[in-house]
């Protein structure tokens, strides 16, 4: 059986994600050992992971916390310029990329 991708609009099938499931599963537990719960705080992620189910409440807030999380800056004194100025671009331009999500 040939693996074809869907479109990024459509979730994947269940064939679909078995199939990415046992295309990551030999690498996990490898990838697992790599994550710093120092650097990407768990709490963080999970309050992230929730408050994007909803984006049109999510708080400017949350998506500089989800990015100092990507980035593994949490906790850090200083943050990387580009990295604020990401951070700073994407609170303002929020409001309107999720009006324009929301419509498609």
């Amino acid at each position: 059986m040939k693996f074809v991708p869907t479109p990024m609009s459509a979730r994947p099938s269940y064939a679909e994600a078995w199939q990415i499931a046992k295309a990551i599963r030999p690498r996990f537990a490898e990838y697992m050992t790599q994550y710093d719960t120092k650097k990407h705080w768990p709490v963080v992620y999970e309050r992230v992971r929730r408050e994007f189910r909803q984006p049109e409440r999510m708080a400017p807030g949350t998506l500089r916390d989800a990015l100092l999380w990507k980035y593994g800056h949490l906790g850090k004194p200083a943050i990387p310029p580009a990295h604020e100025l990401l951070i700073s671009q994407l609170q303002r331009g929020w409001p309107a990329a999720v009006t324009a999500l929301l419509v498609l």
